[in-house]
């Protein structure tokens, strides 16, 4: 999902039982449809806006009057390696429904954008930045994280916020894995790893990125639960769903970068 000052920005995604398709393997599969759509935040009001391509396309933010898509072409064909896919990065003008491309990466490459800025970074760990107006790229940001820090699909940049880009990833052997977080000043490249432990109550490490904020403080997303449950219908009969829950977690500001660990424990939200 993503939002500007009026409306939040999200995809829907239905299957037609009755129309099928038959991919080159000879299966036939629903008919399924991907539509972008928004919700006005000061009426509530639900409109839809365009149906997305059949490749797997995702919300990476917004720039203006424009949101930022991602795509990956041919993600879904299994005879593909992972590492030999590409993303592609294109500028949806919301006034007008055009999309525009902008520039390709490696596909397992993390990223976040912001202010009119794309970043990301690759083995080296050098912070790579795009203009998201034209697609140009713009001067490289040489990072201190440390050389033995593998960039790999499991890095995650979570976000940047009050001037700094956090990032979390997995460090050590199956056997011994260990969930790291560093931030990285975006205007000289520092970096600090922070003593952040997201646990559950069984002291399960658990990702967790800023999903929101206010002036004081951040809303965390860390992990999900899920639930199962069962919704009485016509003729004694029963509907089961399954669904995720959410962990929520809100955190000081001056706490976070602070280092603190006083927020271990995040406990399921009703």
């Amino acid at each position: 999902m993503a939002r500007d000052d009026e409306n939040l920005y999200f995809v829907v995604q239905k299957q037609d039982e009755t129309q099928k398709v038959s991919p080159e393997d000879g299966i036939e599969l629903p008919l399924t449809t991907r539509t972008l759509c928004a919700i006005n935040v000061k009426s509530g009001n639900v409109f839809e806006l365009l149906n997305l391509s059949e490749t797997e396309e995702k919300i990476s933010g917004v720039d203006g009057q424009s949101l930022i898509l991602t795509y990956v072409p041919y993600t879904y064909d299994l005879s593909i390696d992972m590492d030999s896919l590409q993303l592609d990065t294109a500028r949806l003008d919301l006034s007008t429904l055009q999309t525009t491309s902008l520039f390709d990466l490696h596909y397992v490459q993390p990223y976040a954008c912001s202010d009119g800025i794309f970043y990301t970074m690759g083995d080296d760990r050098v912070l790579k930045r795009y203009d998201l107006q034209n697609g140009s790229q713009l001067p490289d940001l040489a990072t201190t994280l440390p050389e033995s820090l593998k960039i790999c699909y499991e890095t995650k940049f979570d976000g940047i916020h009050d001037g700094y880009l956090t990032l979390h990833t997995y460090t050590g052997n199956e056997n011994d894995r260990k969930l790291v977080y560093y931030s990285v000043d975006i205007t000289n490249g520092i970096t600090t790893e922070l003593n952040h432990v997201f646990s559950d109550e069984n002291g399960n490490a658990l990702p967790g990125v800023i999903f929101a904020e206010t002036p004081d403080k951040y809303l965390f997303m860390v992990g999900s639960d899920i639930i199962s449950t069962s919704h009485p219908m016509a003729g004694g009969m029963s509907e089961s769903w399954v669904f995720d829950l959410y962990r929520l977690a809100t955190i000081d500001k001056t706490a976070y970068w602070q280092n603190s660990k006083d927020y271990a424990i995040v406990k399921t939200t009703e």
